[in-house]
């Protein structure tokens, strides 16, 4: 059994970058919960986590992470289908956070964003990847 899975993305003959993804649930305050969804009864919600995602030093700046993010939502919605997933998240570093905020991620609260490494989600609800 697997507490991860890691996929490898490859160009040609050349892994050009990872992702890392595993299951995991975020405890929301009621007040972001009833932003997500008024149906929601639990402060709980399931998630896939992006737990390592990474680009070769010599394929960055060619969207090749954006394409990871993008196959990590589909695999999500997929999966979310057969099993309660609602949402992504992964852990960032600050320099990182406008760049997944672009890809429609949001912090989860104020305190996660003064953490060494803010969380952020993307809800498959309400949330389009750009």
């Amino acid at each position: 059994m697997n507490m991860a899975v890691t996929y490898l993305c490859r160009y040609k003959n050349d892994i050009v970058g990872f992702i890392t993804i595993c299951t995991n649930s975020v405890e929301f305050d009621w007040k972001q919960i009833e932003n997500l969804d008024e149906k929601i009864r639990h402060k709980e919600v399931p998630a896939l986590k992006i737990a390592w995602l990474g680009t070769h030093k010599d394929f960055r700046k060619r969207d090749i992470g954006k394409f990871m993010v993008f196959s990590a939502v589909d695999l999500a919605l997929l999966l979310s289908s057969t099993i309660g997933i609602r949402i992504i998240t992964l852990d960032t570093r600050e320099d990182l956070i406008s760049y997944y905020q672009k890809l429609g991620f949001r912090i989860i609260n104020k305190e996660t964003k003064e953490k060494e490494h803010p969380v952020m989600y993307f809800d498959l609800m309400k949330d389009s990847i750009i």
